[in-house]
């Protein structure tokens, strides 16, 4: 999780100085949503390269904890599908009176 979160915060930084660095262009400055558009673009593309590896570790981390929680989900159906056979098996082989 930690790393989701550090490569969400470098995200909005790239975002953030690519809004600064293109806001200083005088014909972007006067069109707010070409401004915009472009620092999205440019900020995708650069974390796109540059974050490539970060990237990578969140999403392995990602699927390690969906993997472990897929195989404690698993274990608690197992537990309670014996369960409920066990009750089952109890409740049908009662003592005749």
């Amino acid at each position: 999780m930690r790393t989701a979160i550090q490569y969400t915060l470098l995200r909005l930084l790239v975002f953030f100085v690519s809004l600064l660095l293109l806001w200083l262009l005088p014909p972007l400055r006067d069109n707010l949503l070409l401004l915009l558009i472009v620092a999205t673009t440019v900020s995708m593309l650069i974390s796109v390269f540059a974050l490539n590896g970060m990237r990578n570790r969140m999403s392995a981390e990602l699927a390690t904890r969906l993997e472990k929680r897929h195989r404690r989900n698993e274990a608690k159906r197992a537990d309670e599908i014996s369960e409920d056979a066990e009750d089952e098996a109890t409740d049908g082989a009662q003592p005749a009176r």
